[in-house]
């Protein structure tokens, strides 16, 4: 029979069991798997068991089809054969499920061999279970290119936990037929973004709430050879399964609450007891393996005997009780956008970022936020400055020992694959931030991915200056599932632009910083007080390194000039002690606000970068009156210019450098009026461009309405 998908069940319930085997090419094989599928059933059929077998074809190559369609099975008291056109083992088994007429299914594989007891101990268990219940063989036994033997262990040992990063039994499960009412196997087809069918299913029945159980001594046959669908969905970039009901967070904490509750006693670890000798000496168990042998000679006890016996017990559980932590942070909510950030510290970057969140709450207040840092820090500063009803989680910081990178992105990915309502999701460059753009923002449906990308670093390299492409490799190789690339400025997004060309065109945007002139905008005096402030963080991107240069030869030319340096060492390469032995180069330590520094003590702010966006604090100098002198690097130049303040020429030795920062102070000082002029320029400009006024009508331009977004996949 041929099915397209959208046939009317037919008959059911007039076999105990139907034996689903899926067949695509496995030509060499399939003759061995059936011998193995009539040993079994001949086994069952003593205690009086019926069974019927349905293959189905799915794009059978001509030899495997021949040999399928001229089999003696005689061995079944029913067989039929179902041909389907889909290259998708999910598929194929739904439409075997389809025709079924057993009252319980048995999936099978066209390449393994099974126990000859598999089915009567399958259907012991199955019979005397009170509940739905999905049952897996105990052990597995690899065979072909690999050898191996893995016992597996029910749910007294696997939580539905142990389904998170990874799956812990394997495609062969054997259920009453009513699961099938409600579960389907999924369509992968090898989609790139997602692979195994059998562990989202299988999550998807532990979510409905069936039990998992093992049947005792059973024995899968799982040959490992090139070209398998398991080889080929492995060996894909980053698999991992679609949503699924489990990772739900109130689901997941309902079903996990036993094994992360901190007052039960942990189990005692079968590790212990997996012993070859336990293994060979079971009754039976040799028998099973001759039975085995006599059928497929590949299943060589010999290269067996020298293997060790290994379970699907979990090495560690660290992933998933970070997940179980971060459930407990966001059950409950619902939140529009999702904020991903290496950290929250008192920067430029993160200021950006929560006024854009504040803006998105005041145009929809029922907007909620959630923060996710996913790189160490130190001490997360400015939580009270997060929009009304945000939620901050350092990912961090989830479980007594740090997750590691791959478990921080997979805890990510979980919980924005599950959690209902987000709309769009804000993603600030960071190692953090641009791993997940690369390998897992194309797993995600119903949201749109907002990338900020301020600056490419650069650095000196044999008296060269080179740029550190991270930043754009990640805008050019993840354009096709970014909404949108925002920057502070508009001389990076053009760079870019030029480069890549119309996959980002369309989707650049420049969205200038708030920053509205100070109500108490600092005095400027008739007379200079000869005083610079320099205040950044002490790294090498601001460049510290070149105070002493300026001073020294700001020394020679104007002795009376001190420059005093605020900021917090974020570099261990820089070291403050740089700084002593020059009298008119001051260290007055860390910050954590510019309006809090004592801005009506200095002329005029000396900023140093060796890249940049458009730093936030050159904005607040302006906001707050000041002159400012800084470098010609990233969009500096949009803001400072000739009218507005002192460009630098940074585009030299670091000698050179310092001899122009020199220039233009003694500028500044010998035509004072001229620079407190070109500091109301920058307060003009300041209005224009960065007031809220223009602000919103510039955010209401960039972000869709939340109501205007496509809803996310329930």
């Amino acid at each position: 029979m041929n099915f397209d998908g959208n046939e009317t069940p037919g008959p059911r319930a007039e076999f105990d069991v139907s034996i689903i085997l899926n067949v695509h090419d496995e030509a060499r094989y399939v003759v061995r798997t059936l011998l193995s599928l009539e040993e079994a059933v001949r086994y069952a059929r003593q205690l009086g068991s019926t069974f019927e077998i349905v293959v189905v074809l799915d794009r059978a190559d001509r030899e495997t089809d021949a040999i399928v369609q001229t089999y003696d099975y005689s061995a079944f008291n029913g067989a039929s054969i179902v041909e389907v056109d889909h290259g998708s083992l999910g598929l194929s088994r739904n439409d075997g499920i389809r025709a079924a007429r057993g009252t319980y299914i048995a999936t099978a594989d066209a390449d393994d061999l099974i126990s000859f007891d598999f089915y009567e101990r399958m259907l012991a268990v199955a019979t005397s279970s009170d509940r739905l219940t999905v049952i897996f063989p105990n052990y597995v036994i690899g065979f072909g290119e690999t050898s191996y033997i893995w016992k597996f262990y029910g749910r007294e040992h696997i939580g539905a936990c142990d389904f998170f990063a990874q799956h812990p039994y394997v495609s062969r499960l054997f259920c009453h037929r009513r699961v099938f009412d409600e579960l389907r196997f999924l369509d992968m087809s090898l989609d790139p973004r997602f692979a195994y069918e059998e562990w989202h299913f299988n999550s998807e029945c532990l979510a409905s709430g069936h039990d998992i159980q093992i049947a005792e001594n059973t024995v899968l046959f799982y040959r490992q050879r090139q070209g398998s669908l398991l080889r080929r969905a492995n060996a894909l970039r980053n698999p991992v399964i679609p949503p699924s009901r489990l990772f739900r967070p109130y689901t997941y904490l309902r079903l996990n609450a036993p094994v992360f509750d901190a007052q039960k006693q942990p189990d005692t670890d079968p590790r212990e007891a997996l012993q070859l000798e336990d293994f060979t000496q079971k009754p039976g168990m040799i028998d099973i393996l001759a039975a085995a042998n006599r059928i497929d000679p590949t299943i060589n006890l010999e290269i067996l005997l020298r293997r060790k016996i290994q379970s699907n017990l979990p090495a560690d559980r660290s992933a998933s009780e970070a997940y179980f932590n971060l459930c407990h942070a966001v059950a409950g909510r619902q939140f529009t956008d999702v904020f991903l950030l290496p950290f929250l510290a008192a920067g430029g970057g993160e200021k950006y970022l929560i006024s854009i969140a504040e803006a998105l709450v005041d145009l929809e207040p029922a907007g909620r936020c959630l923060f996710l840092a996913g790189q160490p820090f130190d001490e997360t500063a400015w939580l009270n400055r997060l929009p009304e009803g945000s939620v901050f989680v350092d990912l961090t910081r989830l479980t007594a020992t740090p997750p590691s990178v791959d478990d921080i992105q997979l805890v990510t990915l979980r919980l924005l694959q599950n959690i209902v309502g987000v709309r769009r999701i804000h993603v600030k460059h960071s190692s953090y931030g641009d791993r997940f753009l690369k390998h897992f923002a194309a797993k995600i449906d119903g949201a749109e991915i907002y990338h900020y990308y301020f600056c490419d670093p650069s650095a000196e390299i044999f008296g060269r200056d080179f740029k550190n492409g991270y930043a754009f490799e990640v805008v050019s190789e993840t354009a096709d599932v970014i909404h949108a690339i925002v920057s502070d400025h508009t001389r990076h997004l053009s760079d870019a632009i030029d480069r890549i060309g119309r996959p980002i065109a369309d989707k650049a945007h420049v969205l200038y910083t708030l920053c509205e002139p100070s109500p108490h905008e600092t005095a400027q005096d008739e007379q200079p007080r000869q005083r610079l402030l320099w205040a950044s963080r002490l790294d090498g991107q601001k460049r510290p390194d070149l105070l002493p240069l300026i001073a020294r030869q700001l020394a020679r030319e104007r002795p009376e000039i001190v420059i005093e340096v605020f900021g917090t060492r974020s570099d261990a390469r820089f070291d403050p002690a740089a700084f002593d032995g020059l009298p008119n180069l001051l260290y007055k330590g860390p910050f954590t606000r510019f309006e809090t520094l004592p801005l009506a003590s200095f002329d005029a702010l000396l900023y140093t970068a060796a890249f940049d966006g458009l730093p936030n604090i050159i904005l607040e100098a302006a906001a707050a009156g000041m002159p400012v002198l800084a470098p010609d690097v990233g969009g500096i130049g949009e803001f400072i210019d000739e009218e507005t303040g002192y460009l630098i020429d940074s585009d030299v030795d670091r000698d050179a450098v310092a001899a122009n920062y020199v220039k233009a102070i003694q500028m500044l000082y010998d035509n004072w009026p001229e620079a407190r002029k070109r500091a109301a320029r920058a307060s003009d400009r300041l209005r224009q461009r960065h007031s809220r006024v223009a602000y919103l009508k510039r955010i209401g331009e960039i972000f869709k309405p939340v109501s205007a977004l496509a809803k996310p996949r329930p």
